[in-house]
């Protein structure tokens, strides 16, 4: 399964990261750049349960993210705890994290 991108969404502020189909790599020279918080949003993305960090609630990020699995596109787009994950013409909704399993 391949991630294409991830869009991120907060109030007006909206940020879309478009990944290579070879490899990406998240760096920074210094610490406390947002690293671990840009995979937690992406671990989020996904339906993952992370918990909030100081400073930023996950719960008021609207989150879609795009992903490729045998030339299929699978959109899955969480927002606060609603999973809808569309593949083709079909989708299915999750509530979190009582359906997360």
């Amino acid at each position: 399964m391949i991630i294409k991108s991830l869009s991120l969404k907060e109030g007006m502020d909206n940020c879309i990261d478009v990944y290579s189909p070879n490899r990406n790599l998240i760096f920074s020279n210094k610490n406390t750049k947002g690293k671990t918080t840009y995979l937690r949003l992406l671990f989020y993305s996904l339906g993952y349960p992370i918990p909030n960090m100081r400073g930023i609630d996950f719960n008021k990020v609207e989150t879609t993210i795009l992903l490729e699995d045998k030339g299929e596109e699978i959109l899955v787009e969480r927002n606060i705890d609603l999973l809808k994950i569309t593949k083709g013409k079909e989708y299915i909704y999750y509530t979190l994290p009582s359906e997360h399993m």
